[in-house]
C-alpha cells in the first residue's frame, strides 16, 4: 500500500489517510481480508503522529470499512470494497 500526503493541503493529514485507504478498498487494490500496516508502522512509512494514523483507522473502523483484532492487526473488513464503493 503506497499512500502519500500532502502537508500543503487544507485536508487534515488523518483525513488524507482515511481518503486514500478508502480509494484503495473501493477500487480493488486493498481486497476484503488485506492486512494494513501497524499504527507505529504507517506512523513511521509516512512521518507522522501515532495519533494521526490511530484516528484514521478509527474512523475507517467506526464506518464499517476495517476490523481490528487483538493480536493479530488491523484488516479490511469483509464487506469493505462494497462500503466503499457505496460512500464513494
Amino acid at each position: 500500500m503506497l499512500l502519500t500526503l500532502d502537508n500543503t493541503s487544507s485536508t487534515p493529514l488523518y483525513q488524507q489517510i482515511v481518503d486514500a485507504i478508502r480509494r484503495e478498498i473501493a477500487e480493488g487494490r486493498l481486497p476484503a481480508g488485506a492486512p494494513l500496516p501497524s499504527f507505529r508502522q504507517l506512523a513511521e512509512d509516512l512521518l507522522v503522529s501515532l495519533i494521526t494514523v490511530k484516528r484514521a483507522y478509527e474512523e475507517l473502523e467506526r464506518e464499517g470499512l476495517l476490523v481490528r483484532r487483538q493480536g493479530l492487526g488491523t484488516f479490511v473488513s469483509p464487506d469493505g470494497d462494497v462500503r466503499s464503493r457505496q460512500a464513494k
